[in-house]
């Protein structure tokens, strides 16, 4: 009778949220605020990187817009799960406008927020022409650009309309 009450309440810790203290991981890997703090932390690591610019012609072709796929990159560096698109044969990732960041009502993994934090992404908007980034700090972001990638206080200032925050939730 006295092991089968030890057994029970052995159980009954193990299957606590912490043990002696020490959070109980799940999955195995790493938590999501830490994914979320990967991802600002990698895009900081690639300002001034050509990899993703406009002009260069590094695995997405040369003048195209590549702010969608540095996003990708990154979060998928980071650990995190990104959003494809799903209309396309080709798949990759979803774009920074129409039915991407910038105006999907939901995306896989991220949730639409309010206000951002490090580590989530923005999408806004200036004459229908979208652009996507990294939040790193206040009114601060990394993105690629036309010849960069780079830190900038985008979109806070210059007239864009339709800013959108999406936190990866795993």
């Amino acid at each position: 009778m006295k092991i089968r009450i030890f057994h029970t309440l052995l159980l009954a810790l193990l299957a606590s949220a912490t043990v002696f203290g020490c959070p109980r991981r799940t999955g195995g890997g790493p938590s999501i605020a830490t994914i979320r703090n990967k991802i600002a932390s990698k895009a900081e690591s690639y300002v001034g990187s050509t990899r993703w610019c406009y002009a260069c012609s590094s695995g997405h072709g040369a003048n195209t817009n590549k702010c969608n796929y540095f996003v990708y990159d990154v979060g998928r560096e980071a650990g995190a799960k990104m959003p494809v698109r799903t209309f396309s044969l080709s798949g990759g990732p979803v774009g920074a406008g129409v039915g991407g960041w910038g105006t999907a009502s939901s995306l896989n993994y991220w949730t639409r927020v309010s206000s951002p934090q490090r580590g989530d992404i923005v999408s806004a908007h200036q004459n229908n022409v979208y652009h996507v980034g990294i939040y790193v700090a206040y009114r601060t972001t990394v993105s690629a650009n036309n010849v960069d990638v780079g830190r900038k206080n985008w979109p806070y200032s210059g007239g864009y309309l339709g800013i959108v925050y999406w936190r990866y939730t795993g």
